[in-house]
């Protein structure tokens, strides 16, 4: 059974709502950690953070992610799915520190022969939370779980870390703000969705699990090296403070992508595995799904590349201007690294994990091999061989969401079409205005460069809402509340079809 287009765009509104929150939260963390830690506090973090993030990837989505992806759940699949994460979570955690002092040596850190141990304890909970996190995405339940992710990047995260940073704890503000996170987390979500914990574990069920879950785990792991090999190059190569400063970029490059295109892929993937046996209605919701995407995160990009070096001095702080930079660069790439989630939904939720997943791998190696290349030119030639490797792979997996979907190339173009518009427009007005405002204080450029790009994007969607929206985002925009869609302009208005 597939969802509704109005059940499917609640689920995307209530998905999309808790991310944009999260987006302003996370910003506000951001701004006022700046102001508290230094670029080498966010180093070991940054690193000590690496060295996990491939373990907590895999438990929060390998074996729970065949909850989503099976017709029929029944408790055997949950219990066995629970009982597989959470082994592997404890596993991986005590490999985790048993290998701190390697890691620490590796890139010449000795701080994280500490913090590594410390921060392995979000691998269990992970673990420990992952099957209740499936189950909720399974049921729809976003409104819930953006509850969740609002509250324990609130109070489990930013809290604590805001705290023990104030007292002076360094990077230890950032560890135990992370452990924070995921234990509140978990409290929250088993609280919602008490699943059985040990009803007889069967070994049909778990091979059922591991069916879908073993090759999406190998998609996993190719993603995280395609994710922080660039990391792994900076650390080794460049430098401790190095890490800092470009996490420091490639983070709030990463807000937008993560947080929105996370509610996206969230809310799509269960809705595209109903549909992958209705080929029509499964290219309908892609394309769809693109066109949006494109509307938003094309001008997006543009204006966080014009305004990158002003907004990152003004907010952070003349000891962070080395963001800039490769932050102006990253932002290129911003709309292909939001929509290959979307096409790799679209992919797996096809069933064509293993493709995918061999994809990922070419993904993985283009990163390493641009980071690599990049680094001779220090940050900045990290950040173009990244965002070189980003827009390589976004064509790749389209071509795959392509193929499986039925969608035509012509049909893939077309729904770019209105944010490309858009986007030139404002590149063709920002590139003129940021060279004559160069002169002006950081404040002045960002004010400036953000409210001209404000002003022309909406005279122009005002002029033309079909060529700058496109039909797609002005269907979403029908679907609002009707208090908020009568006060919409009355070009904006078309005729659906449910």
């Amino acid at each position: 059974m597939t969802l509704p287009r109005k059940s499917l765009l609640n689920a995307l509104g209530w998905s999309a709502a808790g991310q944009i929150f999260a987006v302003f939260i996370r910003l506000a963390g951001i701004v006022v950690l700046a102001r508290l830690l230094t670029p080498h506090d966010y180093g070991v973090f940054s690193l000590a953070l690496l060295s996990i993030n491939l373990s907590a990837d895999l438990v929060r989505g390998g074996f729970s992610r065949a909850l989503i992806q099976l017709k029929d759940v029944a408790p055997a699949h949950i219990s066995a799915s629970f009982c597989a994460s959470i082994t592997m979570a404890l596993i991986l955690a005590l490999a985790t520190a048993g290998a701190s002092s390697g890691l620490a040596g590796f890139f010449d850190a000795p701080q994280l022969a500490q913090a590594i141990p410390a921060i392995a304890i979000v691998i269990f909970l992970e673990g420990a939370s992952s099957t209740s996190r499936a189950l909720l995405q399974r049921r729809t339940q976003f409104r819930f779980q953006s509850l969740v992710d609002s509250v324990s990047l609130v109070l489990g995260n930013y809290l604590i870390s805001i705290s023990l940073a104030y007292m002076g704890f360094g990077y230890w503000s950032l560890v135990a703000g992370q452990v924070g996170n995921a234990l509140l987390a978990l409290i929250l979500l088993y609280s919602r969705v008490r699943h059985p914990i040990a009803a007889g574990f069967s070994l049909a069920a778990f091979g059922e699990v591991f069916k879908f879950s073993g090759s999406f785990m190998l998609s996993i792991v190719a993603n995280y090296f395609a994710r922080s090999g660039d990391n792994i190059v900076v650390g080794k190569v460049l430098g401790v403070s190095e890490v800092g400063v470009y996490g420091r970029a490639f983070n709030l490059f990463s807000i937008p992508v993560n947080t929105l295109g996370q509610a996206a892929s969230t809310a799509l993937f269960p809705d595209l595995a109903r549909k992958r046996e209705d080929l029509a209605s499964l290219r309908a919701t892609y394309l769809r799904a693109l066109s949006v995407s494109a509307a938003l995160m094309m001008p997006a990009g543009v204006m966080l590349s014009l305004c990158a070096q002003s907004m990152v001095v003004s907010v952070l702080g003349d000891e962070w201007v080395a963001v800039g930079l490769p932050l102006a660069i990253l932002g290129v790439s911003l709309f292909p690294r939001f929509a290959y989630k979307v096409t790799e939904s679209v992919a797996v939720a096809s069933g064509a994990v293993l493709k995918s997943a061999v994809r990922q791998i070419v993904y993985c190696m283009l990163v390493l091999a641009g980071a690599f290349v990049g680094a001779r030119l220090g940050i900045a030639g990290v950040a173009a061989g990244v965002s070189f490797a980003i827009v390589i792979f976004y064509f790749l997996s389209a071509r795959l969401a392509n193929q499986v979907s039925g969608a035509s190339w012509s049909e893939f173009v077309r729904a770019h079409a209105s944010g490309f518009w858009l986007s030139c427009l404002l590149a063709a007005a920002g590139l003129p205005l940021s060279f004559a405002m160069r002169e002006l204080s950081p404040w002045l450029q960002f004010i400036g460069l953000t409210g001209a790009g404000t002003l022309a994007a909406g005279a122009a969607i005002l002029v033309s809402p079909r060529l700058f929206l496109g039909m797609e985002m002005l269907k979403v925009l029908q679907r609002l509340p009707g208090r908020v869609r009568r006060r919409l302009p009355r070009s904006f208005t078309i005729k659906l079809q449910d």
